[in-house]
Parts: C-alpha cells; sequence; structure tokens
C-alpha cells in the first residue's frame, strides 16, 4: 500500500504490476519484466519456466507453442533449428526424432524425411540423401541396400526389379544387360557365361541353347562351329 500525500486518510493499493515492501511508502514500484504482482503485493514474483512478462505485468503469459523460456524471463525463445515445441508454455524444445528434421526456428513440429532421404541421428535441420545403390521411404533413418536382382529408382525411393535378360548385383544403380555368349542367372545377380557346347546368340537372355548335332563351342560362345571334316562332335 502507499499515500501519495500529505493529510490522507487512508492507503491505496497497488495496482497489479506494481508493488510496495516498505511501510510507508509514497509510491509503488514497478514490477520488472520476468515478474508479475497482482493488487496490493509487497513484492513481485517472478514468472515461472514456460512463461514470461514484460515490465509491469500483473500476471505471466504462457510461452506459444514453439516457443520457450527459463524462469523469471522477460520473453520467450524461439527453438532452433532440429528441435520443436508442440504445447504451449513449454520450459524447453524437444529434439526431431530420427527420420524427421527441423529446417527451420519456432517450429511446432518436425517434417519427415522425403523417400530418398533418411536421418540417422536426433535434433538435425536436415535429411541426408541415400547413398547410391540404396533407397527408403518417407520417414526413414537408414536406407536399404537394394538387393541382387534389383537397383535403385531415380529418386532413391524404392528398389527396382531387373527386367528379363538383365542383372544387377547388391548395390547396384542400374541392371546390365547379358550380352551374347552369356545368361541371366535365376536370381538375376550376375551374368554367367555359356558353358562349352551351349550358346546364346543376343543380348538378354536367361538360358544358353546346345549346339546341333555335328557343331560345338567353347565356353562363352555367341555361336557353334561346324565340325570338320573327318570330325564329328561328341
Amino acid at each position: 500500500y502507499y499515500a501519495s500525500g500529505t493529510g490522507s486518510v487512508s492507503c491505496n493499493a497497488c495496482v497489479g504490476g506494481k508493488y510496495s515492501e516498505a511501510s510507508g511508502s509514497r509510491s509503488c514500484s514497478v514490477c520488472a519484466a520476468g515478474k508479475s504482482s497482482k493488487i496490493a503485493s509487497p513484492k513481485c514474483s517472478p514468472c515461472s519456466a514456460g512463461s514470461y512478462s514484460n515490465e509491469g505485468q500483473s500476471s505471466c503469459s504462457s510461452c506459444v507453442a514453439g516457443r520457450y523460456s527459463g524462469p523469471e524471463a522477460p520473453s520467450c525463445t524461439a527453438c532452433e533449428k532440429g528441435k520443436y515445441l508442440g504445447t504451449s508454455g513449454g520450459a524447453s524444445c524437444d529434439a526431431c526424432p530420427k527420420g524427421h528434421y527441423g529446417a527451420s526456428e519456432n517450429l511446432v513440429k518436425c517434417s519427415a524425411c522425403s523417400a530418398g532421404r533418411y536421418q540417422s541421428n536426433t535434433g538435425k535441420a536436415a535429411c541426408d540423401e541415400c547413398a547410391d545403390g540404396s533407397a527408403s521411404n518417407k520417414g526413414a533413418n537408414a536406407c536399404t541396400v537394394c538387393p541382387a536382382g534389383r537397383h535403385m529408382s531415380a529418386d532413391k525411393s524404392t528398389c527396382i526389379k531387373c527386367k528379363t535378360g538383365h542383372a544387377a548385383m547388391d548395390g547396384s544403380v542400374t541392371c546390365s544387360i547379358c550380352e551374347a555368349g552369356k545368361y541371366v542367372a535365376k536370381d538375376q545377380s550376375i551374368c554367367v557365361t555359356c558353358p562349352a557346347g551351349k550358346f546364346t546368340n543376343v543380348d538378354g537372355l536367361t538360358e544358353c541353347s546346345e549346339c546341333a548335332a555335328g557343331y560345338y563351342s567353347a565356353a562363352g560362345a555367341k555361336s557353334c562351329t561346324k565340325c570338320a571334316v573327318g570330325k564329328f562332335a561328341v
């Protein structure tokens, strides 16, 4: 309470946002930023974590989502990149989880990594691109190496099965057509050389053909050779 002049018949209560801590006061003092007071208060109370106040306030206000504060704060601080706060009145921000990122400040939620990208750590501002020969779904914390017989899509979002007559080893960017003289393995992991006595005369075949009677071939042949006069094929 205070009495501002001489001859007062009563004391006045300090309004909210002001205080008087000593008897015989002639005026009230203003609460500093980060504190508040109710009417007729002898002192100001500090704002709790997750709230703030400007100078001379009767109450503290909660920080909005995406911003936080410690105790006795004059203002709220934006969550830094890689962090978020989805509710109001927060005392700290949370790190974006794996598979997500926070590209800007003041976020109320993090974004999922797009397909073809990943994030294996928490609290990151960006996602990393999958290595060549691997792929990932949306929100992935790791990429998967494309298995044999498949290759990565252009956007690295999936692994695509090789076309007939094509092969690819683990972690392949593209599939390769099996050339004449070879054929594709059943799992399409490699191109296999035709054994002696067999051949393929065009690219992209799944099996070799046997040489006809009277003809022969070495391993990896693209055609068979007719036996010379005086010889025969066994």
